[in-house]
């Protein structure tokens, strides 16, 4: 079973944007949408060779002066996609 496939990516993908829809413009999630169709192949192919490695996870100050600490889009969207594999 390919369990990294097109099909979870894309799923994944799916909720990764929707999550980001009121992201700031400098969020990493705009340049992975414009490169959408040239990162998910390498994405895929990192997977699937096991060569994929996480970036540290980005801290953001709110505007209240409270901080977020979350992953980049291109971790959150290989972790959900984690998550979507049918067991």
């Amino acid at each position: 079973m390919d369990l990294i496939n097109r099909t979870n990516i894309n799923t994944a993908w799916l909720w990764v944007c929707q999550q980001h829809l009121n992201a700031p413009p400098n969020a990493d999630i705009w340049h992975l949408r414009a490169h959408y169709d040239v990162e998910v192949d390498l994405l895929h192919t990192q997977l699937a060779n096991n060569q994929y490695q996480f970036m540290p996870m980005q801290k953001w100050s709110k505007v209240d002066g409270s901080t977020v600490v979350m992953w980049t889009a291109r971790d959150a969207l290989v972790t959900i996609t984690m998550f979507v594999v049918p067991i």
